[in-house]
């Protein structure tokens, strides 16, 4: 307990002496009510707006959107460069440092191909380009993965002969 409730408890009869102004007690509770219209308005209207831009992000990420599609590749992305930290992961940090730098030049974008699509091409024309698009990056990505996974196992095996 701080020193003023303490002073206040102690003291509690000093603050009692006299009765509250006519009306107080009648203002203070219009605007106890006032305030709890208040909250309960702005409890309602998070409540609509988190609907509302769930809603929004629902619309954008439904399985016939491009950004659906574009998470898609996005995570078969990750998970081969994953494969690839994994099959690096007992060799130098030179080594995996080289190859993380190969595979940031191949997954970066500096402009992602979506923004640079033109809008008056259609839905299945932009798919079919992304998905070309990320298929190429992917299979750049296996091609690293391959290379690497063989030099890895001869360096084991050298290691172990």
């Amino acid at each position: 307990m701080n020193g003023i409730e303490k002073y206040i408890k102690e003291n509690i009869g000093k603050f009692d002496v006299a009765s509250l102004p006519e009306g107080s007690r009648n203002s203070f509770l219009q605007k106890v009510k006032a305030e709890k219209r208040r909250r309960r308005v702005r409890t309602i209207m998070l409540a609509i707006s988190s609907m509302a831009a769930a809603a929004a992000i629902m619309v954008s990420i439904l399985p016939d959107s491009l950004s659906y599609e574009i998470e898609k590749h996005h995570k078969e992305l990750a998970v081969k460069e994953m494969e690839i930290i994994t099959t690096l992961s007992d060799t130098s940090p030179e080594l995996i440092d080289e190859v993380m730098n190969t595979v940031r030049v191949v997954v970066s974008e500096a402009i992602p191909l979506e923004e640079q699509l033109p809008d008056e091409m259609g839905f299945k024309a932009k798919k079919q380009i992304l998905h070309e698009y990320y298929d190429s990056k992917y299979r750049a990505l296996e091609q690293i993965h391959d290379q690497y996974r063989d030099q890895v196992a001869q360096i084991k095996n050298i290691n172990i002969n």
